[in-house]
């Protein structure tokens, strides 16, 4: 069920912009999830990481990642995968990121990171 929700979400937001993302289908995390199939990823994190709000929103989002890929991975449509930084996104047309979009979005994951170590 999980993965076929997923199946369909990502074939819809696919055919809206270029690429796809964990982050870009659910960025309100828990928000998003209420009322979804994925509450169920929310409830299990909470369990295990409920005790440290932050730390349950980034094993969440993970963990819905590796849902949304295997549910591209699983489905019908074929999509093309492209690594932005540290994140997997998708597509349903093989495209090119400029070596320039590829640097800015290098730039702004490592700037990210650096933040959060602060």
């Amino acid at each position: 069920m999980l993965l076929t929700y997923l199946k369909e979400t990502v074939y819809q937001q696919c055919s809206k912009l270029d690429w796809v993302g964990a982050s870009d289908l659910f960025p309100n995390i828990p928000d998003d999830l209420l009322g979804i199939p994925l509450k169920l990823i929310y409830d299990i994190c909470s369990e295990k990481f409920g005790d440290e709000p932050q730390t349950l929103k980034i094993n969440t989002s993970k963990y819905i990642g590796m849902l949304v890929r295997e549910a591209v991975y699983y489905s019908d449509v074929e999509y093309c995968e492209q690594m932005m930084g540290s994140v997997r996104k998708y597509s349903l047309a093989r495209k090119q990121l400029s070596e320039n979009d590829y640097h800015k979005n290098r730039a702004k994951v490592i700037e990210l990171a650096n933040s959060k170590k602060i």
